[in-house]
């Protein structure tokens, strides 16, 4: 189970793991973009699989022999406090789940808006006809002004929105219908949803930041292979970054980002060859053992707990007195009472402290079989 314990240790994982992994990246000196992509997209299909890979660390919660019989006889509260904050591991998980939820919030703000603009613009069913050929993908474009910069989306049917600035650009449309033809807008929406549920986790916002490149990066290769015209693909570039763009269309993709520029320029700039079978096959083994190591390490150093084995609802009942009780953990019947079919009401005193925790406990009548289970269980309770 996702305990507030095992989001914290997983999310150190992923930290560790995107770490490692970027630098084992950026050592090997993928410079081709594609293998850049998938290596980075390998990394976090991994962070999902993380919690799969892994054992659970088995924890039982026992009190020590040499323990029992020391509690003292010490006045107990007389009742536990009406009202208690939640311990501070609760409150985090729910400040986790309330921004994620807030961040599906504002995806689906952004699919109404994109929505929006798509009913707004101007049909344009004959524009970039021999591009729609060339590239072998169905779409339709769109004229509108309320958009700054170009933007894709849409999956079985999808909408390329031109700005009247850039509407007779062959090099814009097509780097938007290669979009279409990789269905890229699938995957950009697929990030959103990642970076909702990570919203907290620097490290899987710079990973994702580092896809977005890549992608714009691949598509960048294929405009110039197909159009033949780098220099102009380069000019398209700078011109539409001079113009004022929108600092965000999500979950659209759009034609350029401003700080993807530089990079994006330079990669269109460098010749890439293409990468022998042997470098491919020994990057991949690298990135394979280093992924494998930090899998590896993490499970030892790092271990997620195991959701409790016992399920104790089908021999005990809880009587509290009216005290609300927040958390327990489960009381183990032993193997011997079991055995011996020892049964019977265990009444224990509980000291709490102004958090709603048990400080301290001794039992009060009982069988002396179960004892030393009472009390491993109401000494965790909250």
């Amino acid at each position: 189970a996702m305990t507030p314990h095992n989001l914290l240790v997983y999310n150190l994982q992923i930290l560790v793991l995107i770490a490692a992994c970027g630098l084992a990246i950026a050592a090997l000196r993928l410079r081709n973009p594609n293998v850049r992509m998938l290596s980075m997209q390998a990394v976090l299909a991994l962070c999902f699989l993380l919690p799969l890979l892994q054992p659970r660390l088995d924890v039982q919660a026992r009190v020590a022999a040499e323990t029992l019989g020391v509690y003292a006889a010490t006045s107990a509260t007389a009742g536990a406090p009406q009202f208690t904050l939640p311990p501070l591991s609760t409150m985090l998980l729910g400040l986790a789940l309330l921004g994620a939820a807030g961040r599906v919030v504002w995806i689906g703000v952004g699919l109404v808006r994109l929505s929006r603009y798509r009913r707004h613009a101007t049909p344009a069913p004959t524009v970039h006809q021999h591009l729609l050929r060339r590239v072998g993908v169905k779409a339709s474009f769109f004229y509108s002004d309320e958009i700054p910069g170009p933007v894709t989306f849409g999956i079985f049917r999808p909408a390329i929105l031109l700005p009247s600035a850039c509407s007779t650009s062959e090099f814009v449309a097509c780097h938007e219908l290669v979009h279409v033809r990789r269905r890229d807008w699938a995957v950009a929406l697929a990030e959103q949803f990642v970076l909702a549920l990570f919203w907290f986790h620097p490290a899987v916002w710079w990973l994702v930041a580092r896809l977005q490149l890549t992608r714009e990066q691949v598509v960048d290769q294929e405009v110039v292979k197909i159009l033949d015209g780098r220099d102009e693909y380069l000019n398209t570039l700078l011109s539409i970054a001079a113009a004022r763009l929108a600092p965000d269309l999500a979950p659209g993709t759009l034609f350029l980002q401003k700080r993807h520029l530089r990079e994006r320029v330079a990669s269109l700039l460098q010749e890439v060859p293409p990468m022998s079978r042997i470098r491919l096959f020994s990057s991949s083994a690298a990135l394979i053992a280093t992924a494998g190591i930090v899998i590896f390490t993490c499970s030892r150093a790092l271990p997620l707990q195991a959701s409790p084995a016992l399920d104790d609802s089908a021999y005990i009942e809880i009587q509290t007195g009216g005290a609300n009780l927040l958390h327990r953990v489960p009381v183990e019947y032993p193997a011997a009472a079991q055995r011996d079919h020892i049964a019977g009401a265990v009444v224990a005193q509980l000291t709490l402290n102004s958090q709603g925790e048990v400080s301290d406990a001794k039992i009060l009548t009982g069988p002396a079989e179960l004892h030393a289970p009472v009390l491993a269980s109401v000494l965790q309770w909250h």
